[in-house]
């Protein structure tokens, strides 16, 4: 019962939120052994973009802030299987690529992206909103 309060209340939330400058995304991230997969709401304000990848049962595993006038990636909260030093910098300097990328080009676009030397693969596709009539 409250798994199904947390999902509600992310939807609703993630709905309210949604403008022309917020993104939302069906992620998925492998790291060889393990994968995320789960929704990336962005949400962007000025120069700053705030991003956060949940997965399918509403649970955050990752919390990310780009600041675009510094060209940075600060990690705001991190699953704890997840908070170790490397796995940490490599998802900053791979979200900095990621998030750049996606920013510029047209938000109905799949991207994928490949860290071939840590071995981890990111997938981002659209959640495009249907229109009704």
């Amino acid at each position: 019962m409250i798994m199904m309060l947390c999902i509600g209340t992310l939807t609703l939330s993630a709905q309210t939120r949604i403008g022309q400058r917020d993104r939302q995304y069906s992620v998925q991230i492998d790291f060889g052994r393990a994968y995320i997969s789960g929704l990336c709401l962005m949400s962007s304000e000025g120069e700053i973009t705030t991003s956060s990848i949940v997965n399918e049962f509403g649970v955050s595993a990752l919390t990310y802030r780009y600041d675009a006038e510094r060209d940075k990636i600060k990690i705001l909260t991190i699953l704890k299987q997840m908070n170790r030093p490397i796995v940490k910098a490599v998802l900053r300097r791979d979200l900095r690529k990621i998030t750049v990328t996606l920013l510029r080009q047209p938000s109905d676009e799949m991207l994928k992206y490949e860290d071939a030397k840590y071995n981890v693969r990111y997938v981002f596709t659209p959640i495009l909103e249907q229109k009704t009539e």
